[in-house]
């Protein structure tokens, strides 16, 4: 990428040109997040958060992700989303795998280097750099707070409230949220175990997820992948449960409610999955079913068994794009009214799976057990139960006023910018600097 003035740059903004534009746009980004995801599954300290993960989904949900902060300021969210977001969908990384902010400033390291090597002019690293910084408070907080809940009773966790960007610089006692999620049954790994190669839930949705992506099927990708990145899981577990469902000793309504998430990906109140779509899942799951060493037996049953269930799907579902379409934090805009069925703007098609878990349903405690997702009952992504996630005219106009940290400009010298403690890092000893050089981070010792 050849390198610009200041002057080039400003002239640039002033075109109407976005960060993302200036840096490349989509072919210069999805080259980058190939190169520095490459680094970062590499490096033995952040392998472990990649371990049945598929890294192909995570490339493109990256890519969109990036397509949003580095995007036209007017379909960035608002600061409180974003924090919220970021927070929800590593709930489970900072509970299980104790992701910190060290990681966090791992994968920075690489994703600035990866700018550098590619020739980046260093005003428009220091841009990206002075989007994500505040991002790092997301880290050191999940982090504190997954630990305090090691030590923390199951009933006291169970009446605290959820933690939240509001909480974040409080000492406030508070749980970690979660984006969606659903239980799984004692009979499906224990099925999987005695049929296949390994009972690994996750080593199933792993492979499927490559399968139902760009990697297997470009049709099913359409529809899949405009999913967040969370709701893959939920998902295949669903799927995977309509395919091994005992003949006996699972009800009706469970049943029903798996059948429900299979058949609306999208999230209720939006298409039906077509049965073209359908069977291109059930070629996809068989060869993904040969891979796990599942026996021809139990793979012939389980084929028929999703096959009996093809009438129930639409005869035809308009495709949208998921590979291209928005990121969902597009959909968390606050200047459109909010909606019943989850509190996204229908205008982009993308709502969570997390709609069939939000308690709109008129059944019993033991079935919200079967499939859990925020326990403020609540879909929208600031976890507000029963409210509205747009805030009012006269917030919006007071908003405007202040500068937003993830706004599109570049770093000005001696100038601070909010979240002191996110631009103390970034002025200390882990961001290096010299005159010809980017910005590189360096690694952390506390």
């Amino acid at each position: 990428m050849p390198q610009g003035s200041q002057a080039d740059l400003a002239s640039a903004n002033q075109g109407g040109q976005t960060l993302y534009d200036r840096l490349g746009g989509d072919a210069f980004i999805n080259l980058l997040v190939c190169s520095f995801f490459d680094e970062i599954v590499e490096n033995p300290d952040l392998q472990p958060f990649f371990v049945n993960i598929s890294v192909s989904a995570l490339k493109t949900h990256q890519v969109k992700l990036f397509r949003v902060i580095f995007g036209n300021e007017n379909e960035k969210p608002e600061e409180e989303d974003l924090l919220d977001f970021m927070l929800r969908t590593h709930t489970r990384l900072f509970r299980e795998l104790g992701l910190g902010p060290t990681h966090f400033d791992m994968v920075a390291s690489c994703f600035v280097q990866g700018l550098q090597t590619f020739g980046v002019d260093k005003e428009i690293v220091d841009e990206c750099v002075a989007i994500l910084v505040p991002l790092r408070i997301v880290f050191e907080y999940g982090e504190k707070v997954a630990q305090r809940e090691k030590i923390m009773d199951e009933h006291i966790k169970k009446a605290l409230p959820l933690a939240s960007p509001k909480t974040m610089e409080t000492d406030a006692e508070v749980v970690l949220p979660e984006y969606s999620k659903i239980k799984i049954p004692d009979w499906l790994p224990e099925t999987l175990e005695k049929k296949s190669t390994t009972g690994v839930v996750r080593a199933w949705t792993c492979d499927l997820t490559d399968r139902f992506g760009d990697e297997g099927d470009a049709q099913i990708a359409d529809t899949f992948l405009d999913q967040p990145y969370m709701d893959h899981h939920v998902y295949l577990v669903a799927f995977l449960q309509l395919a091994f469902f005992p003949d006996e000793g699972v009800d009706a309504k469970h049943r029903r409610r798996i059948m429900e998430i299979v058949m609306y990906p999208r999230g209720r109140g939006n298409a039906k999955l077509s049965r073209e779509l359908f069977d291109r899942m059930i070629t996809q799951f068989l060869i993904t079913s040969h891979k796990m060493g599942l026996s021809r037996h139990a793979t012939d049953k389980a084929e028929n068994k999703l096959r009996s269930y093809r009438s129930y799907f639409a005869k035809k579902t308009t495709i949208v794009g998921g590979v291209d379409a928005p990121h969902i934090l597009r959909n968390i805009r606050r200047d459109t009214d909010d909606v019943s069925t989850g509190g996204l703007s229908e205008t982009g098609s993308v709502l969570s799976l997390s709609n069939f878990f939000s308690g709109d349903d008129s059944d019993s405690d033991d079935d919200a057990s079967e499939t859990e997702s925020y326990r403020s009952g609540s879909t929208n992504l600031s976890g507000r139960s029963g409210r509205s996630s747009r805030s009012s005219k006269k917030q919006k106009q007071k908003k405007k006023k202040k500068k937003s940290r993830f706004s599109d400009t570049k770093i000005e010298k001696g100038k601070k910018r909010s979240s002191s403690g996110a631009m103390a890092w970034l002025r200390g000893t882990i961001w290096a600097s010299t005159a010809s050089d980017a910005k590189i981070p360096t690694a952390i010792t506390a």
